[in-house]
């Protein structure tokens, strides 16, 4: 799974579901790769990622935003967190193959 994502924005808005959601998937064994801003919230991510099956390479936090892009098999599921909360799941090959690619570069430039 890949995650591009402001954490303070989503701990925030899904503070009581995240934990458990996290917990479901260490105990699925799914990893994930995130790309997160760099703030206290993201650097704390970072930091307790290994034992939460996560990678995280950290964004500057003069890109602001407000949202999250989870990518996954074929589908890409985008939130957004300011003023309205809104969810889209888009299930595409051709769509997922291009978030994919975005994401990859994106963390190939991104420091460790």
């Amino acid at each position: 799974m890949l995650s591009f994502s402001s954490a303070d924005d989503l701990f925030a808005t899904l503070d009581s579901y995240y934990p458990e959601f996290i917990k479901r998937r260490v105990e699925q064994c799914i990893s994930v790769r995130a790309i997160l801003r760099d703030t206290p919230r993201g650097r704390e991510r970072k930091r307790v990622g290994p034992k939460e099956l996560r990678q995280v390479r950290l964004l500057p936090t003069s890109y602001d935003f407000h949202a999250m892009k989870f990518i996954f098999g074929n589908k890409v599921a985008l939130f957004a967190f300011y003023h309205d909360l809104v969810a889209v799941v888009i299930e595409s090959e051709v769509l997922a193959k291009l978030e994919r690619a975005q994401f990859e570069f994106l963390w190939s430039v991104l420091k460790e």
